[in-house]
């Protein structure tokens, strides 16, 4: 065998560079569409977490309902931070703000945690008003918890009829 003969056959067979140039290929193009599946995937925004918590309200009127006293329980959940929170009362259409950081329902405290009871004198109510509790968290601008709060009725008893079941 010469040394011609095999340098020809050399260059003939050039199937195993054109395979691993393929691969090499395959391999670059699978890095860069995992790349920028990260880069888009990176850049979605995180949602961000919602405090919750649970409340409970009443309210009792007094002088003939033309004043009440609202009670609301935190009853379990996130302590909400007084300075952040605010408590919305609407009345028949008329909505009023209550800061709790200023407001003395809840004697003082800084936060607003299971157990504690805020209070607050309500007027220019009647047992037929429409009370709308709304806890707002102002730091992530949310509403926490919202009720309407039945007081009390129209006054008028409730109409009984008879329910016929049978032909005779």
């Amino acid at each position: 065998m010469s040394f011609d003969s095999r340098k020809k056959r050399l260059r003939n067979e050039t199937s195993g560079v054109s395979e691993i140039v393929g691969n090499i290929l395959i391999l670059m193009i699978t890095v860069v569409l995992f790349t920028s599946i990260m880069a888009f995937v990176n850049q979605i925004p995180v949602p961000e977490q919602v405090k919750k918590a649970s409340f409970s309200a009443s309210v009792d009127f007094l002088d003939g309902g033309t004043s009440a006293d609202l009670s609301i329980t935190h009853m379990g959940g996130e302590p909400l931070l007084t300075e952040q929170t605010v408590v919305l009362i609407q009345i028949d259409g008329t909505s009023s703000a209550y800061y709790l950081d200023v407001d003395p329902g809840l004697g003082g405290a800084l936060s607003w945690s299971t157990g504690m009871k805020w209070t607050t004198q309500l007027t220019n109510t009647s047992y037929t008003s429409s009370i709308v509790v709304t806890i707002i968290d102002m730091d992530k601008n949310q509403g926490i918890w919202t009720s309407q709060v039945t007081g009390g009725g129209s006054g008028s008893p409730p109409i009984i009829l008879q329910r016929y079941t049978d032909a005779n």
